[in-house]
């Protein structure tokens, strides 16, 4: 089991903070983003996102146990069970 935190709008549009994902062992973090979109109280925050983080362009950040993951290896970044998964959007102000 993975836990996914979310942060800032990402919790607000939610309406909770913490998420626990069952994940094959093995999963990249790749899996988990989809598996997110899949879950209706996620859908509109990842699927919002899909096409941005398909296609290089990531509007959100990701934490795995305290390590910022690049996009780039998303999809080689493997899970294991106890891991935590920030996902915190952009920040802005000025």
């Amino acid at each position: 089991m993975v836990r996914v935190r979310l942060f800032s709008t990402f919790r607000s549009v939610v309406g909770t903070e913490w998420h626990d994902v069952e994940l094959r062992d093995g999963a990249t973090l790749t899996e988990l983003l989809q598996e997110l979109e899949g879950k209706a109280c996620l859908s509109n925050v990842i699927g919002a996102r899909e096409y941005q983080w398909r296609h290089g362009s990531t509007s959100f950040l990701v934490v795995v146990s305290g390590r910022n993951i690049e996009q780039a290896r998303w999809g080689s970044e493997r899970l294991s069970p106890g891991d935590e998964v920030w996902l915190q959007p952009p920040v802005s102000g000025g």
